[in-house]
């Protein structure tokens, strides 16, 4: 289950069945929620707990927003068919190595993908505190080239974060070295493909909250069947991102995996020849910053 609340609502009233997902529709008041079921007995009020946080409209749909990145998709819709289960069937394929048309699905929707990041932002890059940087003052991209989420080992790369307070989870270290970054946006084609973009295509969204889980809405886990196949645990969403690449976009502004309910952060990546000018991008020295939020702005 998605983002499962602990909030629970007695005697819901106007509860409505939706059997195909095991699922009940309630509304408290306040917003409708679709709901597990838990009768207490034959006479007592039903009680419900809350599974996700549901899109929901005059038209029945199931659909949730994630809690670690705020992204929200809708899985089925009564009036409008989605392409949940496509997209399933297609990473399934993939993941199993069979010839199947899930690149041509992705560069289709990125084709006519449009919508674009053209703001001034802040951002941060840290690295362990440990981390020898040989006499820099400042941090630019790491000069040891691996893999992640969106990038291969083999090209440039940069990841940024936009909340400070993320960036020692995002790093595995409670203390960082820091290096401020103020970025023009408009200057690149980066893709906004952030939670608090609301005209993302249904399918996009659907396909970025499942490389974003690592699952896709019906508990696959594809990346620990990567894995066991001795192939990269991120090799769908390196496709995904190929597949922006190829048509011209030289970034990916996109919801951080490790937000918590009510709160998220946003990573920039960078990739190609545009990592070049990151010189450009850079305010001041690199400072020490600790998890318990303490700033030194003095250079380490």
């Amino acid at each position: 289950m998605i983002n499962i609340s602990l909030t629970y609502f007695a005697n819901l009233g106007n509860i409505k069945s939706i059997r195909k997902y095991g699922l009940c529709k309630g509304y408290d008041g306040m917003k409708y929620s679709y709901c597990k079921i838990e009768p207490t007995s034959t006479s007592a009020p039903l009680k419900a707990s809350v599974v996700d946080d549901c899109i929901i409209g005059e038209d029945q749909s199931v659909g949730s927003t994630q809690g670690e990145t705020g992204r929200s998709a809708v899985y089925w819709n009564s009036r409008t068919p989605t392409d949940a289960s496509l997209i399933e069937s297609h990473i399934k394929e993939f993941v199993a190595g069979r010839p199947n048309p899930f690149e041509g699905y992705l560069d289709d929707l990125v084709e006519h993908f449009g919508s674009q990041a053209t703001f001034t932002g802040d951002f941060f890059r840290g690295v362990p505190f440990t981390t020898d940087l040989k006499g820099k003052k400042t941090i630019g991209p790491s000069p040891y080239r691996e893999e992640n989420r969106y990038n291969v080992s083999t090209e440039k790369y940069i990841y940024l974060i936009d909340d400070l307070s993320y960036l020692p989870v995002e790093i595995r270290s409670n203390d960082c070295l820091v290096q401020d970054y103020r970025i023009v946006l408009a200057t690149m084609k980066i893709a906004n493909l952030s939670a608090d973009n609301k005209d993302l295509d249904n399918s996009i969204s659907l396909i970025f909250q499942m490389t974003e889980l690592g699952r896709t809405t019906r508990g696959y886990d594809f990346e620990d069947d990567l894995k066991k196949t001795g192939k990269s645990r991120y090799l769908l969403s390196q496709s995904v991102a190929n597949s922006f690449k190829k048509f011209g976009w030289e970034g990916l502004y996109v919801p951080g995996v490790h937000g918590t309910c009510g709160k998220t952060y946003r990573n920039l990546v960078l990739f190609g020849d545009c990592v070049d000018s990151y010189c450009d991008w850079l305010v001041g020295e690199y400072y020490k910053y600790s998890h318990q939020g303490k700033i030194e702005k003095e250079s380490a």
